[in-house]
């Protein structure tokens, strides 16, 4: 069983069906989405539909796990405060299930193979496994985004992933402050450091099993 999570809210809705579908059609039902519902109405969509391998999570259950959230969501926009929110995602679910493994999925990723390809590459001895930006050289957002992406990150549920894990998002609490780009800054820091810990395996963007494509907009 492959266990992911994602969030979004009604803006994303159609972004996250489409993952839900490219999920399903590629894993054979071998799969559970957690889906953070980042609204009423999303949370009322997947709830009246009754989608099979989706469990939905209400934005009020993981503010009352982690109380410090509701803090954070007054000082935040809505989208930093979704950003916020993925680090505290996957922990909220390893912390509430007793999964081994779990996944967190950018909503507007769309699969055309089995993730599990991916998921194969983290060998027994790392807890993390993390992806490279690839950024087009005149589109390069390196020096403020950092080189790794969050939009697929696996984190296993033991000592060595709860630790990096736990790091990533008590510095999600801290580092915070769009007006002078602190924030974009400390993603990059972030997604290095998680590197550094050793504990950690990236996706080699030229790996023959993954094909990643970024389509930018002038």
């Amino acid at each position: 069983m492959l266990n992911f999570v994602t969030l979004f809210d009604r803006n994303y809705l159609s972004r996250g069906l489409a993952l839900y579908d490219s999920l399903e059609k590629e894993c054979n039902d071998s799969f559970l989405l957690f889906i953070l519902c980042m609204d009423e109405e999303s949370y009322l969509y997947f709830s009246e539909k009754k989608m099979k391998n989706i469990s939905l999570i209400k934005l009020d259950e993981i503010e009352a796990f982690y109380p410090v959230l509701l803090k954070l969501k007054q000082e935040r926009s809505r989208g930093e405060y979704c950003w916020t929110l993925t680090p505290f995602s996957i922990q909220y679910i390893l912390k509430t299930t007793n999964i081994s493994m779990c996944t967190y999925l950018d909503a507007d990723l769309y699969f055309f193979n089995s993730p599990k390809c991916l998921l194969d590459e983290l060998p027994d001895d790392k807890s993390v496994l993390i992806t490279e930006h690839t950024y087009t050289p005149c589109y390069d957002q390196s020096l403020t985004s950092g080189k790794y992406c969050v939009q697929f990150m696996v984190f296993k549920n033991d000592l060595n992933g709860g630790d990096v894990l736990e790091w990533w998002r008590h510095q999600c609490e801290l580092w915070w402050r769009r007006s002078d780009r602190i924030f974009k800054r400390s993603r990059g820091k972030l997604q290095n450091t998680l590197y550094r810990y050793r504990r950690a395996r990236r996706i080699l963007e030229k790996h023959q099993k993954l094909r990643a494509f970024a389509f930018q907009a002038r």
